[in-house]
């Protein structure tokens, strides 16, 4: 194996005090359902709404150093096929988060969370 030296690589491009970050993570999407009440066991209960929103702590973060000025955020994260995360990557690019390097896999769904949250 070669092992590279600092010398041997090219320079990188000048950012113009620019910092570019790039947090590494799993996306989500947290969908809550609120119930007047928890179900018993064995029964059904419908929600009353439901709601759907980003999460995982990586793309938390970027979305707070995104709002500063000279910060240029970018997201590693798996998502599912295109159609599957085209919602979750328009999403992040309105927040000014690069979504150059998600990771498809294709046939595959956006990783979700549900959370039941009882009014009661």
């Amino acid at each position: 194996m070669a092992w590279l030296n600092k010398k041997d690589l090219p320079p990188l491009p000048s950012t113009h005090d620019n910092l570019r970050v790039l947090a590494i993570g799993t996306l989500y999407e947290i969908q809550t359902f609120y119930l007047d009440a928890f179900p018993d066991e064995g029964h059904k209960l419908r929600a009353q709404s439901v709601t759907r929103e980003r999460g995982g702590s990586a793309a938390n973060i970027l979305s707070l150093l995104a709002q500063f000025d000279g910060v240029s955020p970018y997201l590693c994260a798996p998502v599912g096929s295109r159609r599957e995360s085209t919602r979750i990557e328009s999403e992040l690019g309105d927040l000014g988060i690069g979504t150059e390097f998600l990771v498809r896999r294709e046939g595959e769904q956006v990783p979700t969370s549900y959370v039941m949250q009882s009014r009661s």
